[in-house]
C-alpha cells in the first residue's frame, strides 16, 4: 500500500542521495511529512478509474509571456511553470482543492534569459532549469514544516554551470549506471541543445560525463525520450528526423523520417505493460499522436482529429502504407538537396504536449488548436474535448478501427448536416426569424466572455498531471496562462 511505496521512494532517495547532500533534498523534516489522501476520499478517486469531466479549478495568470514547460514533483506536492518571461514559479497543489489562491507559493528569477526548460531532480524538491543564455541553474526549494501547513522561503542555488554559443531546449534527470563509461551509479542531468549536442552532466559535479551530435542537417532537437533503465535514447527533430542511440556505448543505432515528414513535436514513453517499455508515443504532422514500436520500427497506434469528413468513408479509405517510417535520406543528399525535407511543413493544427500515466489506458493531448481532449483507449465513446470547444460547437465523435493491426481512434465532428446548420443560423439570419432562444446583445456578450475566460486563448505549450489532491489536469500556453481541470 502507501505506506510500503513510500518506504520504496525513500530508500530510493537514500540511494540515489546519499546523507552528506542535504543541498539537494533539504529539510528532512519536510521530506518526511507523510502525504495522505485527503479525508473522505475513497480508492475510486484513483488515478486508473478516473474520467476528468471538463471542470475548470483554477486560472492563473502570473506569467507574462509563453509557457515553455510545466513539471511535478515526485510526490505531487509541487508543480513548477518557466517561462519566456525568464521566471520559474513553484505552485502547491494541495492548495487546488478548498482555498483556490491564484498566486504561486515562490520565483527563481535570477537566471536571466528566457527559461526554455526544466526538471524536478528525482525524490527531490531541487529543480534544474535552462535559460536560452546557456546558464543552467540548479536550486532547491526552501520549504519548512510550520504546524500543518508548509512555509516557503526564498529558493537556494545549489549548482550552475554554463553552455558555451548554445542553449538546452530540453532537460531531464535520472540516476543511472547503466552507461559504459561510468564506475557506479550517478546522478545524471541529460540536455540535448538547439546546437545538436547532447550532454550528460554528473549532477554533483556538473562536469560532463559524455557528449553526442545529432546530425546537424536532421534539424533542431525538438524531443528526446529515454527507456526506464535508460539504455536507449530516442530523438526526434524539427525536421521529423528520429534517431535511436545506445546510452550504455553511445553510439547511433539507426535514423528514420516520420511518415508526416513534419516536426516531432513531443515524445512520451508508453507505460502500456503489454509494450515491454519498447513503444514511444510521438506527436507529429496534423493533429495526430501516433504510438511506435522502436524495436520493430514499426506504427502500432493512432489518436487522431479528423475536421469535416463522412467518417465511415474516411475510416474504409485508411491507408496504411501512410504510417510507414520512411528511410532517411543520407548526409550528403540532405546537404545536396536540402528541399527533400521541407522545414516548413509545419502542421496547421499540431500536438504540442501528451500525458500518459501507468497503469491508466488514456491519453491527454495539448495543442495549437487550444483544445484539451481526453482519449479513452479502451472505449472510444468515453473521450471527450475538456477545454477548448467554442460556445456553438457540438461535442464530437469517437470512434475505433483496426486495420492491418494498427488501431486507429477517430474524433470527428457530429454531423456536417449539424455543423452546417448551425453556422448558417449563427452566420446569416441576422432578422431574428428563429426566436428558439433569442440572446440579448449583453446576454451574447456574457457568454462569450465565460468561454474566453474558460478556455485557453492561444496555443497549449504543455500539460501534466497532478494525484493531489486529486486528479487533475495541469496545462499551459503560450499566452503564459496555467489552468487546471477536474
Amino acid at each position: 500500500g502507501y505506506e510500503h511505496l513510500k518506504t520504496l521512494l525513500t530508500k530510493v532517495a537514500q540511494e540515489a542521495f546519499p546523507p552528506h547532500m542535504p543541498e539537494f533534498t533539504g529539510d528532512p523534516a519536510v521530506m518526511k511529512r507523510i502525504r495522505r489522501l485527503p479525508q473522505g476520499s475513497s480508492s475510486f478517486r484513483s488515478i486508473n478509474s478516473w474520467k476528468p469531466e471538463g471542470n475548470l479549478v483554477a486560472h492563473f495568470t502570473e506569467h507574462t509571456a509563453s509557457i515553455n514547460q510545466l513539471a511535478i514533483s515526485w510526490d505531487n506536492l509541487l508543480f513548477a511553470s518557466c517561462s519566456d518571461d525568464g521566471s520559474v514559479k513553484i505552485w502547491d497543489c494541495s492548495r487546488l482543492e478548498r482555498n483556490v489562491t491564484n498566486r504561486s507559493r515562490v520565483t527563481y528569477n535570477r537566471q536571466g534569459g528566457r527559461i526554455k526548460c526544466l526538471t524536478f531532480i528525482q525524490q527531490t524538491y531541487s529543480i534544474a532549469a535552462a535559460s536560452d543564455n546557456g546558464s543552467i541553474h540548479v536550486f532547491r526549494v526552501d520549504m519548512r514544516n510550520a504546524g500543518s501547513a508548509l512555509k516557503f522561503g526564498k529558493c537556494v542555488p545549489v549548482r550552475k554551470h554554463q553552455l558555451n554559443q548554445e542553449y538546452a531546449i530540453t532537460i531531464k534527470h535520472f540516476t543511472s549506471d547503466a552507461s559504459n563509461t561510468m564506475a557506479g551509479s550517478k546522478s545524471i542531468l541529460l540536455l540535448a541543445t538547439n546546437k545538436g549536442n547532447i550532454y550528460a552532466l554528473d549532477l554533483l559535479t556538473m562536469e560532463t560525463l559524455w557528449k553526442l551530435k545529432n546530425p546537424i542537417s536532421y534539424g533542431v532537437i525538438t524531443s528526446i525520450v529515454t527507456d526506464r533503465l535508460h539504455t536507449w535514447m530516442l530523438v526526434g527533430t524539427t525536421r521529423g528526423f528520429l534517431t535511436l542511440y545506445d546510452l550504455r556505448f553511445q553510439i547511433l543505432l539507426r535514423s528514420w523520417l516520420h511518415y508526416s515528414g513534419s516536426r516531432i513535436n513531443y515524445m512520451l514513453l508508453s507505460h502500456d505493460p503489454k509494450a515491454e517499455g519498447k513503444h514511444v508515443i510521438i506527436a507529429a504532422g496534423t493533429n495526430e499522436v501516433s504510438v511506435w514500436d522502436i524495436v520493430q520500427l514499426c506504427c502500432v497506434e493512432v489518436f487522431s482529429v479528423k475536421l469535416g469528413e463522412d467518417m465511415p468513408k474516411a475510416i474504409n479509405d485508411i491507408h496504411t502504407d501512410h504510417y510507414k517510417a520512411l528511410e532517411a535520406p543520407s548526409e550528403d543528399d540532405l546537404l545536396d538537396e536540402p528541399e527533400i525535407i521541407n522545414e516548413a511543413h509545419f502542421a496547421e493544427n499540431s500536438i504540442q504536449a501528451v500525458v500518459s500515466p501507468s497503469d491508466c489506458r488514456f491519453i491527454i493531448t495539448g495543442g495549437s488548436d487550444r483544445k484539451l481532449r481526453f482519449w479513452d483507449i479502451a472505449r472510444a465513446e468515453s473521450s471527450s474535448v475538456l477545454l477548448g470547444l467554442d460556445s456553438d460547437e457540438p461535442k464530437p465523435r469517437y470512434i475505433t478501427a483496426v486495420h492491418d493491426q494498427i488501431k486507429f481512434h477517430f474524433e470527428y465532428p457530429y454531423s456536417q448536416r449539424n455543423s452546417s446548420s448551425t453556422s448558417s443560423m449563427h452566420m446569416g439570419d441576422s432578422s431574428g426569424s428563429h426566436r428558439g432562444h433569442y440572446q440579448s446583445p449583453k446576454e451574447t456578450n456574457f457568454t462569450q466572455q465565460q468561454h474566453l475566460l474558460r478556455n485557453h486563448t492561444d496555443a497549449i505549450t504543455d500539460v501534466i498531471l497532478t494525484e493531489v489532491p486529486y486528479p487533475m489536469i495541469i496545462s499551459g500556453d503560450r499566452d503564459g496562462v496555467i489552468k487546471v481541470v477536474s
